[in-house]
C-alpha cells in the first residue's frame, strides 16, 4: 500500500510539473551586444533596414510572438498565426520557415537599441535582428517549432 501511495505522490507531481510548464509562455530570442553576435553568428550576408516605427506598429497586431523572413531582400512579417503583417498582401506557403521571437523580447530590443532603425540580418545559419549596437537571435524556426496561443 505504502508504494502505491508513493506512486501516485509521484505521478501528482510530475503530472503538475509537466501542466505548468506547458502553460508557462515560452520566452523565445535573447539580445547580445552586435560585436557578440558578430562572434557567434558570423558575418552579415543580407541586410534589410526597416523603420522602428513600423515595427513597433506591428507588434501590436501580434499577440505573443512575431516572425520574420528574408526574401528576395525584403523582410517578410508575420504573427504567430503566420498571418502576413507585412507587407501587405504577401503570401506565404504554409511550410514557409520564419525565424520566431517573442513580442516582448522585441520590445525590449527596440526599448534598449533605441534607433530608428531596425536591420533584419541574414547570416549563415540564422537570422538576427539590430537595433542601434544591440543584436537579437536564439529565435525558433516555424515550422517545426511554433507556438501559437
Amino acid at each position: 500500500m505504502k508504494r502505491f501511495y508513493h506512486f501516485a505522490a509521484i505521478l501528482a507531481i510530475t503530472f503538475f510539473v509537466f501542466n505548468t510548464n506547458c502553460l508557462a509562455q515560452a520566452v523565445v530570442g535573447k539580445l547580445f551586444t552586435k560585436s557578440v553576435a558578430d562572434q557567434k553568428y558570423g558575418p552579415v550576408v543580407t541586410s534589410v533596414e526597416f523603420p522602428t516605427k513600423n515595427l513597433t506598429e506591428l507588434l501590436n497586431e501580434s499577440d505573443n510572438y512575431i516572425m520574420f523572413k528574408i526574401v528576395d531582400n525584403s523582410v517578410i512579417i508575420i504573427n504567430q498565426d503566420r498571418n502576413v503583417l507585412y507587407p501587405e498582401g504577401a503570401k506565404i506557403e504554409p511550410d514557409a520557415v520564419f525565424t520566431m521571437y517573442s513580442k516582448s523580447v522585441v520590445e525590449d530590443l527596440i526599448s534598449v537599441g533605441d534607433n530608428e532603425t531596425v536591420n533584419f540580418q541574414q547570416r549563415d545559419e540564422v537570422l538576427t535582428v539590430t537595433v542601434g549596437n544591440v543584436t537579437m537571435e536564439v529565435g525558433a524556426w516555424c515550422p517545426p517549432w511554433c507556438v501559437t496561443n
